[in-house]
């Protein structure tokens, strides 16, 4: 039986428009869109969402290892690039409704802005609970941050249900015995839910 319901952010309860964004900068600053997402990507992003550097560290380091890019820029960019999300409402509609029978809980890696975003986007008190990579130290898709959240929740793999659109975030959850829906759009998800009968 189901007693706890993840939910990713980015891809699942918001439609991203990072790539949007970083092709607007990339065309106006005539930055190298390949060094840059590889950059922002790499080694030290993981560091970030793990809480292991601060955000103004990241913004640092990427101005030294960015060709012709100005730190004031990045930090707008950087701004910019965060915010490049739209709440799905069919989405929320869908929590709202499972939220009496079970817990609902957001589970999402983050830089350490989460709250302004989830305030900004009219979620925060949506979940009931927040499972955040910066404060808790694991980043999806390492297999510890549902770890944690089954200790959090008291639960077996078996007792929840992960939905995302990340392949790779949804096998770690498998190995733990976590029921997965891969998040394709809401409709989808609805007939998937009625088929858990949860919906």
């Amino acid at each position: 039986m189901i007693k706890v319901i993840l939910f990713d952010l980015g891809g699942v309860v918001t439609e991203t428009k990072f790539d949007d964004v970083l092709i607007k900068y990339g065309s106006e600053y005539g930055w190298n869109l390949a060094q840059l997402r590889d950059k922002i990507f790499g080694e030290e992003y993981f560091l970030l969402l793990k809480g292991q550097l601060t955000l103004d560290e990241f913004i640092v380091y990427l101005a030294k290892s960015v060709d012709n890019v100005m730190i004031e820029d990045l930090r707008r960019f950087v701004d910019e690039y965060y915010h490049a999300e739209l709440v799905r409402e069919e989405v929320r509609e869908i929590i709202l409704k499972l939220k009496g029978n079970l817990k609902v809980a957001l589970i999402t890696n983050d830089i350490g802005r989460l709250y302004y975003k989830l305030v900004e986007l009219d979620l925060l008190g949506l979940f009931d609970e927040v499972i955040n990579s910066y404060q808790v130290g694991f980043c999806k898709p390492d297999i510890e941050i549902y770890k944690y959240a089954l200790k959090k929740f008291k639960v077996e793999g078996k007792e929840c249900l992960y939905i995302d659109n990340n392949d790779r975030s949804l096998e770690s959850a498998k190995e733990l015995g976590i029921k997965v829906i891969k998040f394709k759009d809401t409709l989808k998800l609805e007939e998937e839910l009625k088929n858990l009968e949860l919906f």
